[in-house]
């Protein structure tokens, strides 16, 4: 494996810079992804990530970023511990945009948010979490998620015969959903919205949102 190259401040600017939109969609992989209209998705600023990229590209829209995940990379994540809760009690002092909740008990697990993708970001084992805190990093006015879902079996929407990876995220929610409670109570500026019909995701944390809503905007625009 080669050289890892890392995110600087410079290269957020960069993209902030080169921003078309003032609205982001995050195009993830839950099933209601499908009925998000093209014509918005051609409208918007797009984040796509693993396979849904794949969709986008053979319906002609070029998204603004793509994000992988890196399955390796899962298996090695560091374990919890004593000396790691210390390592971040330190790191939230040193960077104020990163917000870490650190519980003292043993049982208690961790959560957090970064508002600076240059630092790094805080994984809870859903790329749709990292997309929010890249697209924050990137200021855009309105973060609009696409196939948030996380219900059921939490399958994926596009076509996976040839090469199939097994969704470890309904397994995972008890772990995921307190760090999406956490962004809401603790990231007052975030302006998120969820065009999920069908979502493990309370809407007094991601308040729904219809593509009809986000259309008829797009047309007042033009008109006005």
């Amino acid at each position: 494996m080669g050289s890892v190259n890392f995110i600087t401040h410079a290269d957020v600017l960069q993209l902030i810079a080169k921003r078309t939109a003032e609205d982001c969609i995050i195009f993830l992989s839950g099933p209601t992804s499908r009925k998000t209209p093209l014509s918005l998705l051609r409208m918007k600023d797009v984040i796509a990530v693993n396979g849904s990229v794949q969709y986008l590209l053979n319906n002609n829209v070029k998204p603004f970023l793509y994000l992988l995940t890196d399955v390796r990379f899962l298996h090695r994540r560091e374990k919890g511990g004593f000396l790691k809760k210390i390592k971040f009690n330190i790191l939230k002092r040193v960077h104020k945009a990163l917000l870490i909740s650190v519980p003292l008990s043993k049982r208690g697990r961790l959560a957090g948010f970064c508002k600076d993708i240059s630092i790094g970001y805080c994984s809870c084992h859903t790329i749709a979490y990292t997309a929010i805190q890249v697209a924050y990093s990137l200021k855009y006015g309105r973060i609009i998620c696409s196939g948030l879902d996380l219900t059921g079996s939490c399958p994926r929407f596009y076509d996976e015969t040839t090469s199939p990876m097994p969704s470890e995220l309904s397994k995972d929610l008890f772990k995921i959903l307190p760090f999406f409670t956490f962004m809401r109570k603790n990231v007052s500026d975030l302006n998120i919205f969820n065009l999920s019909d069908d979502t493990a995701i309370h809407y007094d944390i991601i308040p729904y949102i219809t593509a009809s809503e986000l259309e008829g905007e797009i047309y007042y625009d033009k008109i006005v």
